[in-house]
């Protein structure tokens, strides 16, 4: 078939009619990628630290539409570490007294799905609460 870019992506070189293995490729971008996020959650840690939220805003912006664009399911802790920044700015910021209540929501989903030991200790509460239950009726 015909392909749909005529230049590859990383070194601009042009693109042979050839059939290209996809596999490693696509492990590079994706290495690339949380390299990438990593980086941003490493800046945005900084930035907070100095109380330069006005760039620690501007910065979680790009990042959390660079994971929404990449599919938050994908990286799910990293999406996680970033909702844990969002949530220690508006506590440090101003008390958590502005954050609006979706806003809120989507930190603890994120939080909560990029957490597998919060998943463990929820899903664990809920199967003893729910033999307790059993037990007493």
């Amino acid at each position: 078939g015909n392909l749909r870019i005529s230049f590859c992506p990383f070194t601009r070189a042009p693109l042979k009619k050839d059939v290209y293995p996809l596999i490693c490729r696509k492990r590079m971008l994706k290495d690339y990628q949380e390299r990438t996020l990593g980086n941003m959650i490493e800046s945005a840690r900084r930035l907070l630290d100095e109380g330069c939220f006005f760039d620690f805003e501007e910065l979680m912006s790009t990042a959390e539409s660079f994971i929404n664009d990449l599919g938050e399911s994908i990286y799910t802790r990293l999406s996680g570490q970033l909702a844990k920044l969002r949530l220690e700015a508006h506590m440090t910021k101003d008390g958590c007294s502005s954050i609006l209540p979706k806003d809120l929501a989507e930190i603890c989903i994120r939080i909560y799905s990029g957490s597998p030991q919060l998943q463990n200790f929820f899903a664990n509460k809920t199967e003893k609460d729910s033999a307790m239950a059993n037990e007493s009726s």
